[in-house]
């Protein structure tokens, strides 16, 4: 029939309702209740639940199950932390070093001591010329001489000369009754002496056999006044006997007196 259906508008006519062709009633036309033409509920427009738009589970589009992914470029985690713990270490081992070294005190840093040169040892004295024997055959006697004096035979005197002339030492030989005073005048001329004065007398024992001996000692002029002159007449057992005199100058010192008793103490039977 080409009209409207029953119950519309006329045709050409305004919408019923005492309005225009507007919105329906409550709103215009925006979106539906509870949002906008997003995406549907649960989520946008993404891949399905359960993975992207890859290749089928254990396709030919990623990794055989059962495989680790492949690395990705660049250190991963385990080598960071690695590294970190080495530079920890070695930082904090360092500075344990370094407070060890500071704490531990230097051995070398000590107070030097001192050392006084070391004083060359001295050579050995020279030794000492060893005396000769000198025999007697009246009495039956020996002795040694002075070391390094020199001797001299003087009539019946024996006479030895110390090196620097400041003592001599003689000997001779008697057999009578007081010819042993007559033999103490005549050893001034033969030892070079001038006044004698003896000051002490008395009786002692010379030799290695300790021979009885009467001695005398006193003051002479030898090299000057005030010389020493020591004498003894010893009897070695039988009538006769042997006198020893030694004399020294106020110059002289302990090795002519050693070198004398070192004489006297050898006397003894041949």
């Amino acid at each position: 029939m080409g009209g409207p259906p029953m119950g519309g508008p006329p045709m050409g006519g305004p919408p019923p309702g005492g309005g225009g062709y507007g919105p329906p009633p409550g709103g215009g036309y925006g979106p539906p209740p509870g949002g906008g033409y997003g995406p549907p509920p649960g989520g946008g427009y993404g891949p399905p639940p359960g993975g992207a738009f890859g290749g089928p589970p254990g396709g030919n589009f990623g990794p055989p199950m059962g495989m680790p992914p492949p690395k990705k470029g660049g250190p991963s985690i385990a080598i960071i932390a690695l590294i970190g713990l080495v530079v920890v270490g070695v930082l904090g081992l360092g500075s344990c070093m370094m407070c060890m070294f500071l704490a531990k005190p230097d051995k070398t840093a000590t107070v030097p001591t001192y050392e006084p040169p070391s004083t060359p040892t001295p050579p050995p004295p020279p030794a000492q010329p060893e005396g000769t024997w000198i025999t007697s055959d009246r009495p039956y006697v020996k002795f040694l001489s002075p070391p390094g004096w020199n001797k001299n035979i003087k009539d019946d005197w024996g006479v030895f000369t110390s090196p620097d002339g400041q003592a001599v030492f003689a000997f001779t030989t008697f057999n009578r009754p007081g010819q042993s005073t007559v033999k103490l005048g005549a050893a001034a001329n033969v030892m070079g002496l001038g006044e004698v004065l003896w000051t002490k007398s008395g009786y002692t024992n010379v030799g290695r056999e300790q021979f009885a001996a009467r001695f005398g000692e006193g003051e002479c002029n030898f090299h000057g006044p005030n010389g020493y002159i020591w004498y003894a007449t010893v009897d070695p057992g039988g009538a006769d006997q042997i006198l020893l005199i030694y004399t020294v100058s106020t110059a002289g010192n302990k090795s002519h007196k050693d070198a004398v008793v070192a004489s006297l103490g050898s006397l003894q039977r041949r």
